[in-house]
C-alpha cells in the first residue's frame, strides 16, 4: 500500500469542434516544416502517411472532437486558478505530456514562475503516452516518501497538435483534455494502493502502421490488459474497473473480461467514443462519482492504455 493520496482538483475538456479536411496540413507544405522530421524519418514517409489518411477525411468532416485553443501551459495556468487552493507549500509540480512551447522555456518552469512557487521543484514527464501520470505518481511516491506533509501537483495536459494525429484506423478520436490532481503524503480523496505498467512489444514507429499492424498492436494491448487485471485481482479486492476509451474493440474486450470477476465494469456516457488520452480514466472516475456513492474502503482500478506505449493500471481506495 502506498504512502500517497490522490485528489482530482480540476479537469477540463474543451468544447467540441468539427474536424475538417481544411484543418489538415497540406502535404507539400508539411514537407518543409519540422513536423515531418519529428514524426517521420523522411519526407517520403510523411507522404505515405498522408496518402493513407485521404480516404478517411470525408467521413471525419462530420465528426466533432474536443480541441483546446490555447497551448498546454496556458490551459494549466487557468485550471490551477480555478482550484482556489493555497499551493505555496508545494514540493513538486509534475507536468505530463510537455511540449516545448517557447525556446528554452519548459511549461513546468513557466508555471512555477507564474505562481512564484520558489521552493517547488518542477519536473517534466514525457515519452510515455497516456501512461505519463502513472510515471508521475511513481516519482511522487519516491519523492514524498519521507515527508509527513508532502504535497505535489500533477498536471496532465493532452493537446493534439496536428489533426492528422487525432485518429488512426479503428481507434477512438483523440480529444484534448487537462487535469490538475493533488498528490499528498497526508490526506486526499483516495489512497493510492498500487501502480503497474506493461510496455513491452509495441513498436514506436506507429505512424507508418498499416491496418493489420494496428490490429496486432490492439490485440497485444488487450492481452496485456487482461493479464494486468488478473494480476491486480490476485492480490486486491477490486470493486470497480474503469477502462481508457482507446477503441471500441479494446473497451468491449475489457468489459467481457471484467464480467468474469466480482468487479463492476464502468464506462462513461459523456464523450463515450472519444479517447481523452492521459486524463481519460480520471474523467470517467468523476462520472462514476456522480452516478454512484463510493463508500469508504471501496477500491477502483483505472486502466490506462496508449497504443504506442502499452498499458498500466492505478488502484485507488476511497
Amino acid at each position: 500500500m502506498s504512502n500517497l493520496y490522490l485528489t482530482i482538483g480540476q479537469t477540463d475538456v474543451p468544447k467540441l469542434q468539427k474536424i475538417s479536411s481544411d484543418d489538415m496540413m497540406n502535404a507539400d507544405q508539411a514537407l518543409q516544416d519540422e513536423f515531418s522530421g519529428i514524426f517521420f524519418s523522411t519526407p517520403a514517409h510523411y507522404k505515405e502517411f498522408r496518402a493513407g489518411l485521404l480516404e478517411q477525411e470525408t467521413e471525419l468532416e462530420a465528426r466533432e472532437v474536443p480541441v483546446f485553443k490555447a497551448i498546454g501551459s496556458l490551459v494549466s495556468i487557468e485550471i490551477i486558478k480555478e482550484l482556489n487552493m493555497d499551493l505555496n507549500n508545494l514540493d513538486y509540480v509534475f507536468y505530463c505530456h510537455e511540449t516545448l512551447e517557447e525556446i528554452y522555456v519548459l511549461p513546468a518552469l513557466k508555471i512555477k514562475r507564474k505562481f512564484e512557487w520558489h521552493d517547488c521543484i518542477p519536473l517534466m514527464v514525457s515519452q510515455s503516452g497516456s501512461l505519463s501520470s502513472l510515471n508521475a505518481i511513481c516519482l511522487a511516491q519516491a519523492s514524498l516518501f519521507d515527508k509527513q506533509e508532502g504535497l505535489a501537483l500533477m498536471l496532465t495536459v493532452d493537446s493534439v497538435e496536428f489533426n492528422v494525429l487525432r485518429y488512426q484506423f479503428t481507434g477512438y478520436l483523440r480529444g484534448d483534455s487537462a487535469s490538475a490532481i493533488m498528490l499528498s503524503s497526508s490526506a486526499g480523496d483516495y489512497q493510492i494502493i498500487e501502480v503497474q505498467k506493461v510496455n513491452d512489444g509495441i513498436p514506436l514507429s506507429y505512424p507508418l502502421w498499416k491496418e493489420e499492424d494496428y490490429q496486432l498492436a490492439e490485440q497485444l494491448m488487450i492481452e496485456q490488459a487482461e493479464k494486468l487485471i488478473l494480476l491486480a485481482l490476485s492480490t486486491h479486492e477490486i470493486d470497480y474497473i474503469i477502462c481508457q476509451h482507446l477503441s471500441d474493440s479494446f473497451c468491449q474486450a475489457i468489459e467481457v473480461s471484467s464480467r468474469q470477476t466480482s468487479a463492476e465494469f464502468f464506462t462513461r456516457t459523456q464523450w463515450a467514443d472519444m479517447n481523452l488520452l492521459g486524463n481519460d480514466p480520471y474523467i470517467s472516475l468523476q462520472e462514476l462519482e456522480k452516478e454512484k456513492e463510493i463508500r469508504a474502503g471501496k477500491r477502483i482500478l483505472l486502466l490506462f492504455a496508449s497504443i504506442d506505449f502499452g498499458v498500466g493500471y492505478l488502484i485507488l481506495q476511497k
